[in-house]
């Protein structure tokens, strides 16, 4: 079963999948989020979950589709941003 995880905003990221077995699902969601937390912990890291899998509806995803729209739009570059770090890097040279 495939496995999605999509970047939010470094460091937050969000895992889906689609199947009609759910109890599945979210077994395969949480066996890959274990294997995660150990390979980020092996490396002294901090593995958290803002939120436990759960089941959601074609509503549901919907919504959780423009949320994530809504957090990237947010999380996006503003113009002129890499301007003002250009230009103190070349100052600082």
């Amino acid at each position: 079963m495939p496995i999605k995880i999509n970047l939010i905003a470094p460091p937050r990221y969000v895992m889906t999948t689609t199947t009609l077995e759910r109890t599945e699902g979210l077994s395969v969601l949480n066996q890959a989020m274990s294997v995660i937390k150990e390979r980020i912990e092996e490396k002294r890291g901090v593995f958290n979950v803002q939120m436990e899998p759960k089941v959601v509806t074609d509503t549901d995803e919907t919504e959780l589709a423009r949320q994530l729209e809504r957090l990237e739009k947010e999380n996006a570059e503003v113009d002129g941003d890499d301007d003002a770090d250009e230009m103190e890097a070349k100052a600082e040279d």
